[in-house]
């Protein structure tokens, strides 16, 4: 398994031997103390909308809970004590240690068994059995991990128990019998890639440090494990920052079928969880400062990259199309500056289109005339890989058409301004009437 795969639920046709094995059940299952538990209070509230998406489905309900009733767990654990080695206290205190501490934090009570099987990248899963709960780790996730990371990775794995993210087979039932619509197969993948920023959260509420958070995906990812070495979160969230540029250019639409977020996604989106007031009443050094229900917001406006069905319900309710936020960004400001005054109900249109982030970014930078703004506009069309599309062109303008409404008056300046970036996009005049 690549090490790029960080937690990646292979089904029987991927892999081999345990880890397959156990990847393969499907099966899930929930705490009896969810009302004890700490960690219910920060799962994503887009994941939870995206399950209720699900459930609203009945064709698509049925196929998966079709999936569920058929896939049973197997003397699991017996399994595991057969072909793996279960952590002992005496053997492996860290570990166990590691565990201790996940529970305390967690206010988790149950009994959970763990167990280590040989494997060359740092991995893991959380499987049911009878009577206790079994948390699987690779062997390379104890060698590589510091018992602070190990947290990290166990909290992240009882998330997903703890939400109930494995009584939805999703790969089993694209990989299945049961013919999946495109559609529903967007759906099922998209609610995956959401579920994972619920299960980080989970993780970084058990080690209770973002640096550590930030530590244990970078030593996954990239398979480096240099003694001493601390990952510095804010670097490796602005990774996402030039790969969200990169897939803007290219305009591509193919990522919709990965399991997880983008690695520097996951880490931008624990970073502006990092900074909610959620997270300062919870976590003691989180700095808060921001509703959470704003932050995820943000973050699925982030995710809405990945997939195509939340572009087009962001574009059919009024939001922004995530691959076309430069566009509105800078066409935007240049709009907002035509007639020399900015109007506060323009930028805050604007921010409800592109984030707080992306706008104060951009405000905050030397050049803030209309023409530098029009060529920003200018650089985005030029660098776009994939040309634009008529509808990617209807949602660019329609947005900013809304912008220049704002204030409820639409003047000679901004009407000007419109029709000059239509012509830098290549369409008429009378395309920018028929969006007035």
């Amino acid at each position: 398994m690549p090490a790029t795969r960080f937690f990646h639920r292979t089904t029987a046709g991927e892999e081999r031997g345990v880890a397959g094995f156990l990847l393969a059940l499907g099966m899930g299952y929930t705490f009896s103390n969810m009302s004890q538990s700490l960690l219910p209070k920060v799962r994503f509230s887009r994941e939870m909308r995206a399950c209720k998406k699900i459930a609203d489905d009945k064709e698509l309900k049925e196929k998966l809970d079709r999936t569920y009733r058929t896939r049973g767990v197997h003397s699991v654990r017996g399994h595991f004590l057969s072909e793996s080695v279960r952590v002992d206290p005496h053997v492996l205190p860290s570990l166990a240690k590691a565990f201790q501490d996940v529970a305390e934090r967690a206010w988790i009570t149950e009994s959970f068994e763990a167990f280590v099987f040989a494997a060359a990248d740092i991995n893991a899963a959380v499987v049911p059995a009878e009577d206790r709960n079994l948390v699987i780790l690779s062997s390379a996730a104890i060698e590589r991990l510091a018992p602070e990371e190990l947290n990290f990775v166990i909290g992240h794995e009882l998330g997903h128990a703890l939400y109930g993210h494995l009584s939805l087979p999703v790969s089993a039932v694209l990989e299945g019998g049961d013919k999946v619509a495109p559609r529903q197969a967007m759906q099922l993948m998209a609610w995956k890639r959401h579920a994972e920023i619920s299960a980080d959260r989970a993780g970084l509420m058990c080690c209770g440090s973002l640096d550590v958070a930030a530590t244990a995906l970078f030593k996954t990812l990239s398979g480096l494990s240099i003694a001493g070495f601390k990952c510095d979160p804010h670097q490796f969230a602005g990774q996402w920052n030039e790969l969200a540029a990169e897939v803007r250019r290219t305009g591509s639409n193919r990522h919709w079928t990965a399991t997880h977020p983008f690695p520097p996604l996951r880490m931008k989106a624990l970073l502006m969880f990092w900074q909610t007031d959620l997270a300062a009443e919870m976590i003691p050094g989180a700095p808060g400062g921001r509703p959470v229900d704003e932050v995820d917001r943000e973050i699925d406006q982030l995710l809405a990259m990945m997939d195509p069905l939340a572009r087009e319900d962001q574009a059919e309710t009024g939001g922004a199309d995530p691959l076309l936020r430069e566009f509105l960004l800078w066409g935007g400001l240049y709009i907002a500056m035509a007639n020399g005054v900015v109007d506060e109900t323009e930028t805050d249109h604007l921010r409800s289109l592109v984030g707080h982030e992306m706008l104060a970014k951009a405000l905050a930078e030397e050049e803030q005339d209309a023409e530098a703004y029009y060529h920003r506009f200018e650089d985005a069309r030029r660098n776009r890989q994939k040309p634009l599309a008529a509808l990617e062109l209807h949602r660019i303008f329609s947005g900013l058409a809304a912008i220049a409404k704002a204030d409820d008056a639409v003047d000679d300046d901004e009407i000007t301004a419109l029709q000059k970036l239509a012509k830098a996009c290549g369409v008429s005049e009378r395309f920018v009437d028929s969006i007035l």
